[in-house]
């Protein structure tokens, strides 16, 4: 039977093994000869890429069959995963791509070089990927749970251990080497534990701070996603993301404002456990009536006008509240305030 490691490895070592030899062939370039040189090597280079995400492709159908205990409704055609790469590109037109605005510097050809390898590592992962999304759609699972391979990314760290039913896309970034675990049913996925692979220091992209807050107990999850919408004022750090009021640290930061707009003393005090339910909602309704409506420029810079379906109190970043708190007590309140601690 073919275990997820052993499925992993196999995919790993084709995905190397075109890498090497891509990684070659655009080694025999230049700086100055790369805008000449590279265009005639990439039909080499396409045909070393096609070949591997076929072989990689090849390995989906066995893996599901194997790993489910059950022969596959359906055939899984490898070839058919093979000749295209991230955004749809055909391979040609993506190694292509790297030499748009070349200059002849010896910084832009390592650019260059980063890009093609990006490109190739992406390419043939995502055709084994794709054949063992299509080879599970093709079973009686009910889905599939996402495994990571540590060290990871804090974005994968977050997502690991997750059910997803059999027609979920996979979401992934570029050279991210997850992979799929068909299940029958929800039940049968494997736990992950992100903020033990945090503190045991296996998940890159986080600063000290952000780790930090996790150790005070954050949840991973808020911590990581905050930083999609984040952004600059004053020298500080907030997120325009988990702001509405369906979010944890939005409904905690709203009725906060409630508690201000009453009256109520809130500089020491701690809001937990706070979601939208129909005794929230009926707490905001007193501000509703007013008809107060706030301003918030979205993550496009467009101007959008609200009532309280927004935080109108800006939401700081668990590095910031690490950064800036006073003592490890205030930080910890802060944090339970932001929703990061749930």
């Amino acid at each position: 039977m073919t275990s997820p490691e052993t499925y992993q490895q196999e995919l790993t070592g084709v995905t190397r093994r075109a890498l090497a030899l891509v990684l070659a062939l655009f080694d025999r370039t230049t700086p100055l000869n790369a805008f000449r040189h590279w265009p005639p090597l990439v039909a080499t280079a396409t045909a070393v890429m096609m070949a591997a995400q076929t072989v990689a492709a090849e390995m989906g159908g066995p893996y599901v069959a194997a790993a489910l205990g059950e022969d596959l409704l359906a055939e899984v055609a490898a070839d058919g995963f093979a000749g295209t790469g991230s955004g749809g590109y055909d391979l040609t037109s993506l190694l292509t791509l790297p030499l748009q605005g070349w200059t002849g510097e010896a910084r832009w050809w390592q650019q260059a070089r980063n890009k093609v390898a990006m490109y190739t590592e992406t390419a043939v992962t995502d055709a084994g990927r794709q054949a063992a999304g299509a080879a599970t759609a093709a079973s009686h699972a009910a889905g599939y749970y996402r495994r990571l391979r540590l060290p990871s990314c804090a974005r994968c760290a977050i997502l690991a251990g997750r059910f997803y039913r059999w027609n979920s896309g996979f979401r992934r970034h570029p050279r991210c080497d997850c992979t799929h675990v068909p299940v029958h049913t929800a039940g049968d996925g494997s736990e992950f534990d992100p903020r033990q692979a945090v503190l045991d220091g296996h998940v890159r992209g986080l600063s000290a701070a952000n780790t930090e807050a996790i150790r005070l107990g954050a949840d991973p999850a808020q911590v990581v996603n905050a930083q999609s919408g984040m952004y600059t004022a004053g020298g500080y750090q907030f997120t325009r993301t988990g702001t509405s009021r369906r979010a944890i640290g939005g409904a905690r930061i709203l009725a906060k404002a409630l508690d201000q707009s009453l009256g109520w003393d809130t500089a020491d005090k701690t809001y937990t456990n706070l979601t939208v339910d129909r005794y929230l909602i009926n707490r905001y309704a007193a501000l509703f009536r007013r008809g107060t409506t706030h301003t918030r420029i979205t993550s496009t810079g467009r101007e959008q006008r609200y009532a309280y379906r927004f935080a109108a109190t800006p939401r700081p970043t668990a590095d910031q509240i690490i950064t800036t708190a006073s003592s490890r007590a205030e930080a910890i309140r802060l944090l339970t305030n932001y929703g990061y601690l749930i």
